[in-house]
């Protein structure tokens, strides 16, 4: 019988158009996930009036979410290497448009709590799964691109949302935005159960899904026969034991703690600012469709940022040099941010730039560590450093809640936002500096071995040493 490593298969082909179709369903998938998950901060000034809440509990409110959505990344994203992909993208995309449709009809604290919490919980799982799947079927050199789009549907989604939010909340209220939201995700979930294909390498391994998997195969190579003379295999090895220890082995413990410090701080200066920023700009006297108006900005200097850092990603060697100059510069705009608060136009323009660098490089940082992790543990790798990160986007929109209170002034909570961004960099330019000494080392080792092989190895071994 005949082998087919479908990894290679992928690696050699360019994306078809069934290969950009389940891209194009994963950033779906993002797209309602940041529509779901940013609707709480567009509603946020209309609902605190309404419901009459203090700062620290309209940041719990918001960590709700945040919290649960780490949760969910943690505990079932995992999930996807061993059940499959698809189950679990499917199960937290009703999950999360059904409590987002929920969240219309709370209407006290614990309530939202509830709803908010399930609703991010589904949401966490979702997206990563989707990321995950989405580098399966994408050849290995536009893998990082391809988690890159799905990562921008997300700042899509929540942009849009904005938008959207915007028009609704002045003139029907908060809770139209989680209707319209939560029903949209329900029928989206729908299109998912009859479009969405099973991850390769969950099929691949169970001898009872061979013909399963070769009606997938043919969509990718219509060359290749799908017959019982033909059996598929994944090319890489499929390492045993634990999912979540095998972080920690192979060489791949500093890699992952670095990824997991990197997501964690600029995730948490992201969500610092995310959740806030339009109950801060409307503190500052401004209108609500212009406070509702700067998360869509945020967004799209988001979807800008994905744009290049996509090009650059692609043609640069080491792409952790771009990791660092991402964070410290995005750092540098939370400085600016606090001087510019009087002048809508100027406020936007530096809020644009936040969303170009510190969720542009987060959509960077996600396309690297989806590639940077086997297939069999890409799922685990992927959930749990964005999970650590969520843990970030709980901590901080509690911190900004707890600096209000104290009456911090705006210019002083948005300058502190700053301070994550310091540790971030430093990460990123470890990773840099350990990458690169890793590739010189290689390199002298195989001088070593060419030299010893042709019989100089003396000058050559000297070298290494």
């Amino acid at each position: 019988m005949a082998k087919i490593d479908i990894t290679s298969l992928i690696d050699k082909r360019p994306m078809g158009r069934f290969q950009l179709s389940i891209v194009g369903l994963c950033i779906g998938v993002a797209f309602i996930d940041g529509y779901d998950l940013v609707a709480i901060s567009y509603a946020a000034p209309a609902l605190r009036s309404e419901l009459q809440l203090e700062p620290t509990v309209l940041g719990q409110i918001f960590s709700a979410a945040l919290f649960g959505a780490m949760l969910g990344n943690m505990i079932c994203g995992p999930l996807g290497d061993v059940i499959g992909r698809r189950r679990v993208i499917l199960t937290n995309t009703f999950l999360f448009a059904a409590f987002t449709l929920l969240t219309a009809f709370a209407t006290e604290f614990w309530s939202l709590v509830v709803v908010r919490f399930i609703c991010g919980f589904g949401l966490g799982v979702a997206n990563v799964s989707a990321y995950a799947l989405c580098a399966e079927y994408s050849p290995r050199r536009k893998g990082a691109t391809s988690v890159m789009a799905v990562t921008a549907g997300y700042s899509l989604g929540a942009a849009l949302g904005g938008v959207i939010a915007a028009y609704i909340v002045p003139h029907w209220g908060w809770r139209e935005v989680f209707y319209l939201g939560g029903g949209a995700g329900l029928v989206y979930a729908i299109v998912l159960v009859f479009s969405l294909p099973e991850s390769i390498r969950f099929l691949a391994l169970r001898p009872k899904q061979q013909a399963r998997l070769a009606r997938i195969v043919t969509k990718i190579a219509p060359e290749i026969p799908g017959d019982a003379n033909v059996s598929f295999v994944i090319g890489e090895e499929d390492e045993r034991g634990f999912k979540l220890l095998q972080l920690f082995t192979s060489g791949r413990a500093v890699m992952t703690i670095l990824f997991w410090v990197m997501c964690l701080m600029n995730i948490m200066e992201l969500f610092f600012v995310q959740q806030w920023l339009p109950t801060l700009i409307r503190s500052y006297g401004h209108d609500v469709s212009s406070a509702v108006s700067s998360g869509a900005v945020l967004q799209v200097g988001a979807l800008c940022g994905a744009l290049i850092y996509s090009w650059l990603l692609e043609r640069a060697e080491n792409p952790f040099w771009l990791l660092a100059l991402g964070f410290a510069s995005g750092g540098a705009t939370f400085l600016l941010l606090g001087q510019t608060t009087t002048s809508v136009a100027l406020m936007m323009l530096v809020i644009f730039a936040i969303g170009l660098l510190v969720p542009g490089i987060q959509i960077a940082l996600n396309g690297i560590i989806s590639m940077r992790y086997p297939t069999s543990i890409r799922s685990t790798g992927t959930s749990w450093a964005i999970g650590v990160g969520r843990l970030g986007s709980v901590i901080g929109p509690l911190i900004a809640g707890v600096l209000l209170s104290w009456h911090f002034s705006v210019s002083a909570v948005l300058a502190s936002a700053a301070i994550p961004a310091s540790f971030s960099t430093a990460s990123a330019l470890l990773m840099l500096w350990l990458s690169t000494n890793r590739r010189e080392t290689a390199r002298v080792l195989v001088q070593a071995d060419s030299g010893s092989q042709s019989g100089t190895d003396q000058p050559a071994l000297k070298d290494a040493s």
